[in-house]
């Protein structure tokens, strides 16, 4: 039978030594910072992939709500302030061909000295309703000009005539519409009132303005458009962090009309994140001002 003494016993379960542990911890450190080496670029690289990927994405989806907006704008509405952080326009809703004839082949004429006005074809676009506006021929004269306080080319809609469903005509207030303002194509339009898009530099935020009063100058501030929408009307988000630019020729973002001529508009976003990441992003588009 085998007896173990006290002090074998000791021996055994004395484990290692302080020396050991401070030997093993510092193995452990080289191994580690020799990992690291390696580690650390692919992670920082990784990071600031999904920083640009998250900005990249915001003002891409900031580009396409501008741009789908735009592409529904009345023809010829859309203007600018000075600096280029404001765009505004005459959202449309849908539009058709009128009637012009004599009033006995097709309904009531556009220009047929009454409030009322019938359609020829197919109404394009969502049903209006009361309290929208009729324009037509904006921007074929000086005062066909939909924005002004007293136009030529628009009407309040009172009443939307129907056939089985489809719409067929319209009455509206206000004195009869007057040919100043025709157009080849006998194109009407409806609105359903302004959109502006605004660059707020001090929440760093673009904001989307809907549902408010027609002005005939363009509001000069963020305050003016809050103001207006305390009434009635919308204000949302589109993008955050965002860079707004200090002028129409500066660098961040920028709604610019230079090439409005053309029938395009420049649109411009910069994001800049708290740790200086930043991304910029262009694009044209099309606004349909031919009449």
């Amino acid at each position: 039978m085998l007896h173990v003494t006290g002090k074998a016993m000791l021996v055994k379960n004395l484990g290692f030594t302080l020396v050991e542990a401070i030997v093993v911890i510092v193995l452990i450190g080289i191994v580690a910072a020799s990992i690291a080496v390696y580690v650390k670029q692919p992670v920082e690289s990784y990071a600031l992939t999904v920083r640009r990927f998250t900005l990249t994405e915001q003002a891409d989806i900031a580009l396409r709500q501008i741009s789908r907006d735009l592409a529904a704008a009345v023809p010829n509405s859309a203007r600018f302030d000075l600096s280029g952080t404001m765009l505004e326009f005459l959202h449309l809703r849908g539009g058709a061909r009128y009637c012009n004839g004599n009033g006995l082949d097709c309904g009531a004429a556009l220009f047929g000295g009454t409030t009322s006005v019938a359609l020829i074809g197919p109404w394009v676009g969502s049903t209006p309703i009361l309290g929208d506006y009729l324009v037509f021929g904006n921007g074929m004269g000086v005062t066909c000009d939909a924005w002004a306080a007293t136009p030529s080319n628009r009407r309040t809609i009172s009443a939307v005539t129907t056939t089985s469903g489809l719409v067929t005509g319209f009455s509206y207030v206000g004195t009869p519409f007057a040919n100043t303002c025709t157009e080849t194509v006998s194109r009407i339009m409806v609105s359903d009132g302004p959109v502006a898009f605004v660059c707020d530099p001090v929440n760093q935020v673009i904001w989307r303005y809907a549902g408010y009063a027609i002005q005939a100058s363009m509001p000069s501030s963020i305050a003016a458009y809050d103001n207006l929408i305390a009434a009635t009307g919308s204000k949302a988000r589109v993008a955050s962090l965002v860079q707004c630019a200090a002028s129409a020729g500066g660098s961040g973002t920028v709604f610019s009309a230079d090439q409005l001529l053309d029938g395009l508009i420049e649109l411009r976003i910069q994001l800049k994140s708290s740790d200086s990441e930043s991304v910029n992003l262009y694009r044209q588009v099309k606004v349909d001002n031919t009449l």
